[in-house]
């Protein structure tokens, strides 16, 4: 989705053609009637019409952004990775292991560059007045 090529309607449209395939194999498995034409242009409808600022979309992504975040706070990715959040169980294995290079990916950034980052956070979390410092958060002076 962040590539200058992609098309959401063509990668929407290609979702549900994929999803009757699915459903009509599934069907099939357990000796009932494929889905009906009527049914499948519906289905392929409903899925065609989905917009970013879809409120399922929205949800999903928060969901994704909330994990990826409870990742960057585990101690240690190895021993325990933080349960999937619901409704996103179908896409655990890819989730996780996008997950572990992302944490892994901010822990080498904070690690290399963190004495870098100190000084300007630094700055920018605190502000001296008269030779004492403020915390930006209380106001209190330390």
């Amino acid at each position: 989705m962040n590539k200058e090529t992609f098309n959401l309607k063509e990668a929407l449209n290609s979702i549900g053609l994929q999803t009757c395939v699915e459903v009509n194999k599934s069907l099939a498995e357990r000796g009932l009637p494929a889905l009906s034409p009527e049914i499948q242009a519906n289905l392929l409808g409903q899925l065609s019409s989905i917009s970013e600022g879809n409120p399922i979309c929205s949800l999903i992504d928060k969901r994704i952004h909330l994990y990826m975040k409870s990742l960057l706070n585990v101690p240690s990715l190895q021993k325990c990775m933080p349960p999937v959040p619901g409704g996103l169980t179908i896409i655990q294995p890819e989730l996780e292991t996008l997950g572990s290079q992302y944490a892994n990916i901010v822990n080498l950034n904070k690690q290399v560059y963190g004495p870098f980052y100190a000084n300007i956070l630094r700055k920018l979390l605190f502000i001296e007045e008269g030779g004492r410092t403020l915390a930006s958060e209380g106001g209190v002076a330390t």
